[in-house]
This record gives C-alpha cells, sequence and structure tokens, in this order.
C-alpha cells in the first residue's frame, strides 16, 4: 500500500491526499480514488475519511454541487475544475459512490454527517441533467474522464453510475434518519431503473447499449454494476 511514500502528502495540519504519480501530481483525484484507495481506507481509515472530507468540501468554480475533479498539482489546497469544459457527471456520482464505500467498510457515521449536505447537492446537480424527465440524466459536453469518448446525452456510463448512486444516497439518508430525502430519492431510483431497461438493452446484442443508439459496448458501461455488486448496491 506503501501510504506514507513519494506517492502522498500529510501536511502538519493533518490535511492529506494520495498522489497520482511522481510523474503526475495530482493530488486526491476523486474519480480514481474510488477505485483505487481500498488499501488506505482498510490499513488508514482516519487517513481515507480526511481526504474524503477534503474533496466534499473543496469549492468547484462551477457553482454549488459540482465535485473538483482533484484537490490540486502536488498540493491539497488548490483544487481544479473539471477538465476537459463539459458536465463530468461522473465526478458527483464518484463522490457520493466514494462516500457510501467508506461507511460501507469503514463504518464512520461522523464523517457522513459532515459530508451529507454536498452529497444531496451533487445528486441535486445531476437530477437538474435529467432534461426529458425519464429519471436518467443526459450529459452537455464530455460526460467523463475517458479521452476521445465525449459520451454526451444519454449514455449507459453515466446513468449506469447514477442507479447505485441513487440507492447509495438512500441508505445514507436513511442511515442519518433524514427520512423524507430517502423516500423522495428512492422514488427517482425506481424511475431511472425501469427507464435504464428501456432505453439501453439491446435485446438482439444481450447487452446494454453505450448510448440509445448505435448498438456497440463500451468498458466502462461496467462501472456502475461492478460498484454494485461490490457495495451490495441491489440495484433490481
Amino acid at each position: 500500500c506503501h501510504v506514507f511514500s513519494t506517492n502522498t502528502l500529510l501536511t502538519k495540519a493533518g490535511e492529506f491526499a494520495t498522489i497520482e504519480s511522481p510523474q503526475e501530481p495530482v493530488a486526491g483525484s476523486l474519480a480514481k480514488s474510488l477505485y483505487s484507495s481500498f488499501g488506505l481506507l482498510l490499513f488508514y481509515p482516519g487517513l481515507a475519511e480526511k481526504e474524503l472530507e477534503q474533496l466534499a468540501q473543496a469549492v468547484s468554480t462551477d457553482g454549488a454541487g459540482r465535485p473538483c475533479r482533484d484537490l490540486g498539482q502536488g498540493t491539497v489546497r488548490s483544487p481544479s475544475g473539471p477538465v476537459p469544459a463539459g458536465e463530468m457527471l461522473d465526478l458527483n456520482l464518484s463522490l457520493v459512490l466514494l462516500a457510501y464505500r467508506n461507511f460501507h467498510l469503514a463504518g464512520k457515521t461522523a464523517v457522513l454527517m459532515n459530508v451529507f449536505p454536498k452529497l444531496r447537492q451533487a445528486m441535486e446537480a445531476v437530477l437538474r441533467c435529467d432534461r426529458d424527465g425519464d429519471g436518467l440524466p443526459e450529459s452537455r459536453g464530455p460526460a467523463g474522464l475517458f479521452p476521445g469518448q465525449d459520451l454526451a446525452g444519454l449514455n449507459s456510463y453515466v446513468a449506469g453510475l447514477w442507479i447505485p448512486a441513487l440507492i447509495a444516497f438512500v441508505r445514507i439518508a436513511r442511515h442519518l434518519k433524514q427520512a423524507p430525502d430517502a423516500e423522495a430519492w428512492e422514488a427517482r431510483a425506481k424511475r431511472a431503473i425501469e427507464s435504464f431497461e428501456q432505453k439501453l438493452w439491446n435485446e438482439s446484442g444481450g447487452n446494454y447499449r453505450p448510448r440509445g443508439t448505435p448498438e456497440g459496448c463500451f468498458s466502462a458501461q461496467r462501472a456502475g454494476p461492478w460498484m454494485s455488486d461490490f457495495l451490495q448496491l441491489d440495484a433490481g
């Protein structure tokens, strides 16, 4: 795990972040942290939770509900906005899933309470991108961090992450005894699951389409189902 190495930052103030690599010194990369920091969480949960809180509290120039991409280049005090330009909805969903992942594996209620308002804002920002009322977000501009894949509009990568994020947020709200949030978002999750099956399932190919059309497959489509299985988020 090499937590205390050239690939981490720990300040005297207690701020902490992992660095992508010495060649790419991006600290606290949100989307990558979701998949790459299991060892950190299991062996040093306090540090993992500190990084989560820093990511949740980072202020994006894009406005409320828009998480930063990272905490800075070689620092934890210079958050970077979404790059390239676009709604980058996987950042919002990664923040919610990261918070639930940490709670699922480490069980820190206090941290959940601290970040819950930011999680709600992140979810509401994605909900505003449901431009046709089908329960699934449609992106404008790049929707994810994949070079050469702008994934604009409805796509099974973002929609696939949206569904487990919905269920994770419902479980967080219930744990924190936020009943109105839990009920409202549970209804949205049911609607999203129905639309996902109706709009993206390709019966002839036996797979989900990357978008409404054309037929095909994209490996990142598995991100949502994998996270759902790992965190035991039964999406129906």
